[in-house]
């Protein structure tokens, strides 16, 4: 019984190895325990909390110069978008991806659902170059979350079910409601 736990430990650190691999290193989030947002109009920092076991990498796209991340795509508002952060969770052998874009209000919902959802078509670009490759990364349908996190939330809006909720789903949108600490094991 202890070989199998092992062997699923195994697993489980090869597949960050893997996205370890596929990505350049430059796009690695510094730092890595942190969700940043500063820019003119707001300023957000959330620490992530992993939990017991837990391992991540975390990843940033949208510092980058837009023409440098994807040079191939014309100037078409939107297409060369992306989420501020990706991050790849991995709990014994299961590996959780969240999207996460941080925004100042909710008045900019229609722009951040854009940016997660090319987040979303890049990861899944991603996993199939790995299996191109010859190495596979399996993730369910489920284990790919698409999160908003607001600076500013309005009571008029009701995002939240009640105040106990940490994430509160909308279509295939999540939205985090916590302040301070980003709980990877209460989101996965």
């Amino acid at each position: 019984m202890k070989k199998m736990k092992k062997n699923r430990d195994i697993i489980s650190e090869k597949n960050l190895d893997i996205i370890g691999e596929i990505i350049n290193e430059d796009y690695l989030s510094e730092p890595q325990n942190q969700l940043i947002e500063e820019k003119e109009d707001v300023s957000m920092c959330l620490d992530i909390v992993p939990g017991q076991g837990r391992a991540y990498k975390l990843y940033r796209f949208d510092e980058k110069d837009e023409k440098e991340l994807f040079p191939f795509f014309a100037r078409t508002q939107y297409l060369r978008s992306m989420c501020d952060y990706i991050l790849f969770t991995e709990k014994g052998k299961i590996l959780t991806i969240l999207l996460i874009e941080l925004k100042k209000s909710l008045n900019n919902k229609s722009q951040a659902n854009k940016q997660l959802l090319a987040g979303e078509e890049f990861v899944l670009f991603l996993l199939k170059s790995a299996a191109r490759i010859g190495k596979k990364i399996e993730v369910e349908d489920n284990q790919i979350k698409l999160i908003k996190i607001y600076d500013k939330i309005h009571d008029k809006n009701k995002i939240r079910a009640n105040d106990d909720d940490l994430l509160t789903q909308h279509d295939k949108y999540f939205t985090y409601n916590g302040r301070k600490t980003f709980l990877l094991d209460e989101i996965c």
